[in-house]
């Protein structure tokens, strides 16, 4: 992993007055940010909490008191829930592509048959020209 890919990923976690209580990083490319618990309790709770001067939509608050082990776990659980996700996700694009490749098939008789009809109006125009 690249030096520049952490800092693009890493971020400031900040007040609503713009004071830094800490840094984040994101752990999805639709902007999840992970940071520890002590941070948002600096910033105030997470309803203050500010990345890039914007508010934060909740998706998960963890419970301070919970072991190290049992904060994995829980973002074990929470990354397995994404992989079934992505599991779906991959099913369609599976069935897309199935239906893609019946299009191009489709798409191949077209052509065919359009070479086909070109070849008659080829044969159709050299008769014309041979009853002139």
């Amino acid at each position: 992993m690249s030096w520049e890919l952490v800092k693009a990923c890493t971020v400031a976690i900040a007040t609503p007055e713009g004071y830094i209580q800490g840094t984040g990083f994101f752990i999805s490319p639709n902007g999840h940010l992970l940071t520890c618990a002590h941070v948002v309790e600096s910033a105030g709770g997470w309803e203050e909490v500010r990345v890039n001067e914007q508010r934060v939509e909740l998706v998960y608050l963890g419970d301070r008191t919970l072991t190290t082990k049992q904060a994995i776990n829980v973002l074990c659980q929470y990354i397995g829930v994404l992989c079934q996700y992505i599991d779906v996700l991959c099913q369609y694009i599976d069935v897309l592509c199935q239906y893609i490749g019946v299009l191009c098939q489709y798409i191949d008789v077209l052509c065919q048959c359009i070479d086909v009809l070109c070849q008659d109006i080829d044969v159709l125009c050299q008769d014309i020209d041979v009853l002139r």
